[in-house]
Parts: structure tokens; C-alpha cells; sequence
């Protein structure tokens, strides 16, 4: 038991964040061929949403039975986003509630859903 709480938890206990696989998608508008590429992602563009800010782009939102609430998660630092060769994968991490450092996910929260607002960048 004593290595399980030094490893910080049985594996259920672990924190999983969302994973969200992002794709930039160019057609050539002559065949109509698509090549896919890693967006170039600007994390300072990404706006968490908390219920209070109108211009937010990201939300995890906890979906019980009556009205859906806002799940508290990290801004996303580099180390979030994941690039490779046709896509990257941005990971959403949920912040620990106050006065834990467990970023496990509450069982009330197994219905949470992220959401993110996508936009087309001209080159």
C-alpha cells in the first residue's frame, strides 16, 4: 500500500486528461487532393471557459442531470500539445481542487465533455 501512495495512487487514481487531436487540412484546389499537416497551435489564443468570461473558446463542462457546470482545467502550457507529422494532440488537464493535488477526475464528472470553438486561418 505504501508504494502505491508514494506513486501517488492506485492507477484509477491517476489523472487522464482529454486528449483532442488536432488536424490542418490544405486541399489543392486544381485535384481536390488533401494533404494533412500539424496545426501551429497558439496556446495564448486559448481562452478557458469558467462561466464568467464571454470570449472563451475552450470548455469541459460536467453534465449531470439538471444544468451543466464548468469543470475547472489548466490553462494548456507547451508541454500540453503534442505535434506530429499530419496532426498534433492538445491535452486538457483538470486542476486540482482546492487544498488536494489530485487532478483525478470526480465520478460525477465521468459524463464531461470538452469543447472547443475551431477557426480556418488564412496562410
Amino acid at each position: 500500500m505504501r508504494l502505491f501512495v508514494a506513486a501517488g495512487g492506485f492507477p484509477n487514481d491517476q489523472e487522464v486528461p482529454f486528449s483532442i487531436d488536432l488536424v490542418k487540412i490544405v486541399v489543392d484546389p486544381a485535384t481536390g487532393a488533401q494533404v494533412r499537416s500539424k496545426p501551429d497551435l497558439d496556446l495564448s489564443s486559448i481562452r478557458i471557459c469558467n462561466g464568467t468570461n464571454p470570449n472563451c473558446n475552450v470548455a469541459v463542462m460536467r453534465v449531470p442531470p439538471s444544468m451543466p457546470l464548468f469543470v475547472t482545467v489548466d490553462q494548456p502550457a507547451a508541454t500540453d500539445y503534442v505535434p506530429g507529422t499530419d496532426h498534433g494532440t492538445l491535452n486538457i488537464r483538470r486542476t486540482p481542487p482546492a487544498g488536494s493535488t489530485s487532478r483525478v477526475w470526480d465520478p460525477a464528472c465521468s459524463t464531461s465533455r470538452p469543447s472547443a470553438e475551431g477557426r480556418t486561418a488564412s496562410p
